[in-house]
């Protein structure tokens, strides 16, 4: 687990505002962010808080069969 990911799990279970705010500066993040990644991990944990923090792309190819999902919807 990196700081980061170790920062965010800590805040998952604290509401003191200072605590939030050293736990923000340790992972590199603003409060607003921190935040973020913390609903991020509530929802899916360590994967939940990749997705949020990872950025990726789809190729051409998986973009139209999730469009054609999406539209068949």
């Amino acid at each position: 687990m990196t700081v980061a990911q170790d920062a965010v799990r800590l805040a998952a279970g604290v509401v003191d505002g200072a605590v939030l705010e050293r736990l923000a500066e340790g992972a590199g993040w603003s409060e607003e962010a921190l935040a973020a990644a913390v609903r991020a991990w509530r929802v899916g944990g360590a994967d939940g808080l990749a997705v949020w923090v990872e950025e990726w792309s789809a190729s051409g190819e998986a973009l139209a069969r999730a469009r054609a999902a999406l539209e068949a919807v």
